[in-house]
């Protein structure tokens, strides 16, 4: 819903202005790694649980883009200033947590596990 720039979506969050700016204005090359790095951990749980090995894959454009957006954002846009520590240790906690899920799939790779 940040995308769509929804004003009750915001003040649900208790968004100040400077957030709410920082998502309205928010450059193109980090939403599309945003989006690739999102929609490639929903396809790559899909494919873990059908037990391909595709998933392995998935999970890696996942992480890289996850941490190529975590780059772009706290280093280029002042992330952790603007949206604060909580949001700043999910977002680091979902990324690691991605990386994670891409070793212990490659393992189940290595297994034999994914076909």
């Amino acid at each position: 819903l940040a995308n769509l720039r929804d004003a009750n979506y915001f003040a649900q969050l208790g968004y100040d202005q400077r957030q709410i700016d920082y998502f309205t204005y928010y450059p193109l090359l980090p939403w599309i790694f945003w989006t690739i790095g999102t929609w490639a951990s929903i396809a790559a749980v899909i494919l873990l649980f059908a037990r391909s090995r595709f998933a392995v894959h998935a999970f890696a454009v996942s992480a890289i883009s996850l941490a190529i957006l975590s780059l772009v954002t706290f280093g280029t846009m002042n992330r952790f200033e603007i949206l604060g520590a909580r949001l700043s240790v999910q977002d680091i906690v979902v990324t690691g947590g991605i990386i994670v899920l891409f070793f212990y799939a490659r393992r189940l790779g290595k297994q034999g596990v994914l076909r």
